[in-house]
């Protein structure tokens, strides 16, 4: 895969989320159960858990602010979301992130297949998932229009000509107050060929529900972002010492204008997306970080913005990116930024090639370069080789 185009300036943000899926698993071998719900502490997720939650790398009680992760990236592991009255239990897979803020789960993002899946195959397991979300209370979103999957025979047809079109689809769900799940469909291999070729996976991600924190743009973005509107808000630095905003603004030529801003001035600016885009874009708060998530632009090509606290430079560092697909997840500790992609151009569907960048202290524009196939070959950081420019891709 060719590594992602990367524009790096000074100032960030970070994103991520999104993945689900679903098949029976009656022919498995004995899955381990990796057992969470958000806001559950880390220590909790060790004891109710088989999966070997401790294994070397990412343990909160580690890092001094308790950011920490969970990586699985071979089968098979159940994921059992423990939430006594919303909870569910997703078949086995192969692909998984668990993201920890202050010793506490602050994300989930997985996709519960072992592999991509012909369409049909795909609806049936978004049915069956449908049906347990409805049975333990989540209800779409309705602001950015979000509603359940229609997997009727007409609605087969429309969402078969959908994933035509766009090759990925989703739809958002909630617990008021509670938590909020991006459900996605998308091509994985064969895009663009029949629909018989076509192999599709189904993508989950749940945090906690971030209220405003998800605006489709397009025609109903004028009435979502109209003048001025505060998407995320977020304390940052030392002991929550600086509130951070991030604003998107319409602007006369049609354009919305995204800002982050530091206080009541300092308003730098991020990006612009003309509305005529007609796509998404989510961001909310995970601890100290502001998150910008999954900025489709024309042509298939993902874009997203990475802004977080440097506790190096002791100021906030941007990374930009675009990409084929957009990021299965990033993640930010101390001075190490991870992003993971897969999809059409990975070897399979649940491939995921990494790409490492480490920030340099004292240096707010050069990040080295690191790519890898695997999240830790061998034993660290230190045996990865530079891959091309060692600034970037």
């Amino acid at each position: 895969m060719v590594g992602p185009e990367v524009k790096k300036t000074s100032v960030v943000i970070v994103i991520s989320i999104g993945a689900v899926g679903m098949g029976w698993w009656l022919d498995e071998p004995d899955p381990t159960l990796l057992s969470l719900r958000i806001g559950q502490h880390y220590d909790e997720v060790v004891k109710g858990s088989t999966y070997p939650v401790v294994n070397g790398y990412g343990n909160p009680h580690d890092d001094e602010s308790g950011a920490g992760w969970t990586f699985i990236d071979k089968p098979a592991v159940v994921i059992e979301f423990n939430d006594p009255r919303h909870g569910f239990l997703l078949p086995p897979t192969k692909f998984a992130s668990v993201a920890y803020e202050r010793e506490k789960v602050s994300s989930l993002t997985t996709s519960p297949m072992l592999e991509a899946l012909p369409f049909e195959e795909t609806v049936d397991m978004v049915e069956r998932l449908q049906a347990q979300f409805r049975h333990r209370g989540w209800t779409p979103w309705q602001e950015d229009g979000s509603d359940w999957f229609d997997t009727s025979p007409a609605g087969r047809r429309r969402l078969s000509e959908q994933l035509a079109a766009d090759y990925s689809v989703i739809n958002t769900l909630q617990i008021p107050s509670r938590y909020w799940m991006s459900v996605t469909i998308k091509c994985a291999l064969h895009c663009g060929e029949t629909q018989e070729a076509a192999r599709f996976l189904i993508d989950i991600g749940v945090i906690s529900d971030p209220g405003i924190s998800n605006s489709r743009l397009g025609n109903r973005g004028r009435d979502i972002l109209a003048e001025s509107t505060i998407l995320a808000s977020c304390d940052v630095g030392v002991d929550g010492a600086r509130e951070v905003k991030l604003i998107s603004q319409s602007e006369a030529d049609g354009q919305y204008s995204f800002y982050l801003q530091e206080g009541s001035k300092n308003k730098r600016p991020l990006f612009d997306m003309d509305d005529a885009i007609g796509d998404a874009v989510h961001s909310n708060c995970v601890g100290n970080t502001v998150r910008v998530l999954n900025v489709f632009l024309p042509g298939k090509m993902k874009r997203g913005v990475l802004v977080y606290d440097d506790p190096v430079l002791k100021k906030l560092t941007k990374l930009e990116w675009t990409n084929e697909t957009a990021p299965r997840y990033i993640y930010v500790a101390k001075d190490t930024v991870i992003m993971a992609f897969s999809g059409a151009a990975m070897p399979t569907p649940h491939t995921l090639r990494y790409f490492f960048y480490r920030i340099n202290a004292g240096n707010d524009t050069t990040f080295q370069y690191w790519e890898s196939d695997e999240l830790f070959p061998g034993t660290g950081f230190q045996v990865f080789k530079p891959s091309g420019n060692p600034d970037g891709p």
